[in-house]
Order: C-alpha cells, then sequence, then structure tokens
C-alpha cells in the first residue's frame, strides 16, 4: 500500500472562507498525516542552522518530505532567494542534505501549478483541508537516518523548554512578591477579599 498520498482526498470542499496563518496550516498538515507518517514537525531545522523547515515529516517508506507554507505572493517569490533551491535544482548523488520531495503549501488560489518549479509539488488549503494540485517529484530517493538529527533536535528542544520553565516560573513568584508586598497598601477591607479569593496569605 501506498502511504505517500493516503490522506489527500482531491473530493473533499470546504465552502467556508477562512484566513489561514502559518500556525493554522501546520495544525492541518500534522493533523492529515497522522497516520502512516512519523516526526511530524513544525518549524524544525532539520537540515542547516539556517534552514528552517515550516512542516517536515517521513513516511512508512522512509522518504522525507519538507513543506513550505506560504500565505502571501511576495513571500512565495521571495523564498526563491534561500540557497536550498540551488540544491534542489542540481543535488548532489548522495542527497544527504536535501528532502526527499518538496512542496508548497498555500491557501487555494494563492498560486498556481505553472507558478512551481519543477522539483516542487503544489498543495492548496481549502477551508481545512488539503488539496494536491501537483505531486512532487522525488528530489531523490536516497533514504537517510534521522534517527540522530532529531533526536539532538528534540534534546535541545527539551532543554530549552526547561530553561523557559525556570525562568516563568522565576518570573511568577517575584511578580506574586510584589503583588503581596503592593497587596499591603490596600484598605482592609479590599485584602480581606483578596485572602478570600486565596490571592493573599
Amino acid at each position: 500500500m501506498n502511504n505517500e498520498f493516503d490522506l489527500f482526498n482531491p473530493n473533499i470542499r470546504d465552502s467556508g472562507e477562512l484566513k489561514h496563518t502559518e500556525e493554522s496550516i501546520i495544525k492541518i498538515l500534522r493533523a492529515h498525516f497522522n497516520q502512516g507518517y512519523k516526526y511530524r514537525l513544525g518549524n524544525a531545522f532539520i537540515y542547516a542552522s539556517d534552514w528552517e523547515c515550516d512542516f517536515f515529516c517521513i513516511n512508512q517508506e522512509g522518504y522525507a518530505f519538507e513543506f513550505e507554507i506560504k500565505i502571501s505572493k511576495a513571500d512565495f517569490q521571495n523564498d526563491f532567494q534561500k540557497y536550498k533551491h540551488m540544491l534542489f535544482k542540481k543535488p548532489d548523488k548522495y542527497g544527504l542534505l536535501l528532502p526527499n520531495k518538496f512542496f508548497y503549501v498555500v491557501p487555494e488560489g494563492l498560486i498556481s501549478a505553472d507558478d512551481i518549479p519543477k522539483y516542487a509539488g503544489l498543495i492548496y488549503i481549502v477551508g481545512g483541508h488539503l488539496k494536491i494540485v501537483k505531486r512532487a517529484p522525488f528530489i531523490h530517493k536516497v533514504k537517510r537516518d534521522y534517527r540522530k538529527v532529531l533526536c539532538d533536535k528534540f534534546y535541545e528542544r527539551y532543554i530549552q523548554q526547561r530553561r523557559d520553565y525556570a525562568a516563568d516560573k522565576y518570573m511568577l513568584q517575584n511578580a506574586k512578591f510584589m503583588f503581596e508586598q503592593l497587596s499591603k497598601y490596600l484598605p482592609v477591607h479590599e485584602q480581606n477579599v483578596l485572602r478570600h479569593m486565596n490571592l493573599l496569605k
């Protein structure tokens, strides 16, 4: 069974007019690639420190897909200034630094298949669903083992979350202390109300 496009249903239509953001499109992609795909990551640096994948996943066959999300024509046109497009045109024979397939994902009608380079695919967001307009060809067929790369990414994200949690906890404790100090200047009946709400000791 080919899982490459199992979750795309070209017959799905949605008449609702939605204003999509990159975050809302990532959410749709993550939901549609829920089965048969792994490492479904949004805004991840997989290939280089200056190369952010808007959405990334790997299918059951081990092929890596990158999705570039665009919500304006200007943003789409500016994308071709990125160095990765030079690599897509002339991939090295090992394909170690590139995804196997590359897609543009845009709100319906933003761009057409004629605007897309030969090495890319095109997906429309129709309401809350995906509609494939142009299937992406293989840039290369080398299957890379991403486990170490992704493990490092997950570890870095875990460490950053720990730091963010510690910083937020410190700021919250500081805010509570300041609140308690300032509340001493409130009238007694207002202090009693705050104690009743468990906002003061």
